[in-house]
């Protein structure tokens, strides 16, 4: 599978995130599974790993609530796996794949340099697993880059509450109520282009407001 195969249904900001370490000339060999899981698949993980099944690595209940911090950006509470979708639509853990050649011990070294560049964080270092990395953890948004371009816009939904958190590259963010013409942009999980719309200004006022 490609890297688009592999990093679809991930959040925008984590995607632009992992692309840009792999950009990364000594990472240039890696690559990453299939970073999206659905509840079936995160349920045969964990399944195996709790019977104690050979080739199965430690794997989140994927009924299981996680807590939050007060940091949190987002009112609903990330459920199962990171790996799986959230309640904002997307999926906000990719698990890294190192060259055959490469030990994990070696692997581990070769990206701890880049990360705080690329605003990720390896969440899962307590069981192991160096490969696993997210931008959105329990405490928050890890710092690190946005998308740069001045036509990128991303939203989240919190579908708990019916509000949008919404991203304009270059400016900021900021949470909004849900009106009807959003539903095309949630639907598409990211708009980019001209914004054509008489409620865009009334937008950027509040996100500079936010900012």
């Amino acid at each position: 599978m490609t890297l688009d195969d592999n990093l679809r249904g991930t959040h925008p900001i984590l995607e632009m995130r992992v692309r840009g370490l792999l950009s990364e000339p000594s990472l240039k060999a890696y690559g990453t599974y299939p970073a999206v899981r659905t509840y079936s698949k995160q349920k045969y993980l964990y399944d195996g790993w709790k019977a104690g099944k050979r080739g199965f690595n430690t794997a989140a209940d994927p009924d299981r609530v996680l807590m939050t911090g007060p940091d949190f950006p987002y009112e609903w509470k990330p459920r199962g796996s990171w790996h799986m979708i959230q309640s904002d639509g997307y999926g906000h853990a990719v698990d890294l794949k190192r060259p055959w050649h490469v030990t994990r011990a070696q692997a581990d070294r070769a990206i701890k340099p880049f990360l705080n560049k690329w605003g990720l964080m390896q969440t899962a270092l307590n069981v192991g697993e160096w490969w696993h990395l997210q931008a959105l953890t329990s405490q928050g948004w890890v710092d690190g880059p946005l998308p740069s371009s001045g036509d990128e816009m991303f939203i989240t939904h919190d579908q708990r509450n019916d509000k949008y958190q919404v991203h304009v590259a270059g400016l900021g963010s900021t949470v909004v109520d849900s009106p009807a013409h959003w539903q095309e942009v949630i639907a598409n999980g990211r708009l980019t282009g001209t914004y054509a719309s008489p409620h865009m200004e009334a937008l950027y006022k509040k996100i500079a407001q936010s900012a």
